[in-house]
């Protein structure tokens, strides 16, 4: 498998890191899963990618 085969991406972890990696490749066009523990980290993960998301929008990146 190549690099340019890969189109969807699993992650395993919502934290600091891994809602980093999870934005990193949903801007690159790659489907995104992450999984977490519980409920109310997937929620915490998922908002610390759209409040990055939502930034770069106001800074003009996206």
């Amino acid at each position: 498998m190549r690099t340019a085969d890969v189109r969807h991406v699993g992650v395993v972890g919502g934290g600091l890191m891994g809602s980093g990696i999870v934005e990193v490749c949903a801007r690159a066009g790659l489907r995104v899963t992450f999984v977490e523990a519980s409920d109310e980290l997937v929620a915490a993960g998922r908002g610390r990618v759209e409040r990055s998301v939502a930034k770069a929008v106001e800074r003009g990146k996206l």
